[in-house]
């Protein structure tokens, strides 16, 4: 968003033709796993990873930690919206 020039409309274009309400409700949400079933969320991660790479930047500790903790990656869900029933 610092780039000159760049605009969000735009960018969801290139990243996938995300629709402009997908990417506010995606902004509008807060924490770990909140957003993970927007389709916003894996574009851009996808985006973000690509320019990680080609950036030559390395992963973070937490990033690392994180993949050796789930090697088959965090679930795909908003946990704010999962039913825990108990025997009680």
């Amino acid at each position: 968003m610092k780039t000159p020039g760049w605009k969000v409309t735009q960018w969801l274009r290139d990243i996938g033709g995300i629709n402009s309400n997908s990417y506010g409700r995606f902004m509008k949400d807060s924490g770990a796993t909140c957003g993970a079933t927007n389709g916003t969320y894996y574009a851009a991660y996808v985006y973000f990873e690509k320019v990680r790479i080609a950036e030559g930047k390395k992963k973070t500790a937490k990033r690392q930690r994180n993949e050796n903790e789930h090697p088959g990656g965090l679930t795909m869900e908003d946990r704010r919206k999962v039913w825990v029933l108990t025997g009680r």
